[in-house]
């Protein structure tokens, strides 16, 4: 079948996309110790190189998959689960769905394969289970909530205290005691399924995580002298750690990314005006009074 130079490269990107995620999937079933998620994981893959045999059909001609992409997703797996890695490679690929109805103007056979795949995977991809996934998505809700609090509480400091090392000093207070309340938290969510040694081991992942993010706040506060400058700081790299956040969740729970980040972020910042409105008007009002 003729094709039009513009369709083939189209089909080429599908096609890379689909051998790159085959290769990512066989990657992901090779590490999964669980023999049911190891046979969906095996199946999606399977599925991809179908697709890729599909648009080969067309173009009649090899593509080579996107090694960097491999490793990338590999190591993102390996850090935040295999589940997280797959839902990831398909969150990636919907991107081409403006490419792939372009297409099927072209091959209307070819965009209702397309669609009757994607519902397969879908399928799949809901069916796997790993229970850590949930769980870091719900710690990650926590934080989200965290970051919220942290950035009304520097805010609400900077006009009271007017010393960048006092506000650092509360900040780091702040962070350990949050970083303990989750930490022991996961203990009592995961003891009874992963025994005393993995609660351990899951207390200390968690709450040097929690530790380190609650932190990078209040940096700015150890850098500069400058109290308003560092809150500026420390806002812009709370609204980026919420967004790194509700990213991570949107491709957890399956739901987007811009209507749950937009309501945190204006939570966030409805959170640190009133909280630095209040430090302001208590400053003043201490400095009348007493």
């Amino acid at each position: 079948m003729e094709i039009s130079d513009k369709l083939r490269e189209k089909l080429l990107k599908l096609q890379k996309s689909e051998i790159t995620a085959h290769h990512i999937y066989k990657k992901l079933a090779g590490r999964v110790r669980l023999v049911v998620n190891r046979r969906l994981l095996e199946q999606i893959a399977e599925e991809k190189r179908k697709h890729y045999d599909t648009w080969k059909s067309y173009t009649n001609q090899d593509v080579e998959p996107d090694e960097r992409s491999i490793r990338y997703y590999g190591w993102i797996s390996r850090a935040l689960g295999f589940t997280f890695g797959a839902k990831l490679v398909e969150h990636g690929e919907n991107r081409l769905q403006t490419v792939c109805e372009e297409m099927a103007r072209e091959l209307p056979e070819a965009g209702s394969i397309l669609e009757e795949e994607r519902k397969h995977e879908f399928i799949l991809l809901q069916m796997l289970d790993e229970e850590r996934l949930q769980y870091r998505g719900d710690v990650a809700m926590r934080l989200n909530d965290t970051m919220a609090g942290l950035g009304g509480l520097l805010a609400g400091l900077t006009p009271v205290l007017h010393s960048s090392r006092l506000i650092a000093l509360a900040g780091i207070i702040s962070g350990v005691s949050t970083a303990l309340l989750t930490a022991c938290s996961a203990c009592l969510a995961t003891r009874a399924e992963n025994g005393i040694r993995r609660s351990l081991r899951t207390i200390a992942a968690t709450g040097l995580l929690c530790l380190v993010i609650t932190l990078i706040p209040v940096l700015p506060y150890l850098l500069f002298h400058s109290p308003g400058f560092s809150l500026t700081l420390a806002l812009a790299e709370v609204l980026g750690i919420i967004a790194l956040l509700n990213f991570f969740i949107s491709v957890v729970k399956n739901e987007p990314f811009k209507g749950h980040f937009m309501e945190k972020a204006g939570l966030g910042t409805v959170v640190a005006i009133s909280s630095f409105l209040a430090g302001f008007a208590l400053q003043a009002i201490l400095e009348k009074f007493v």
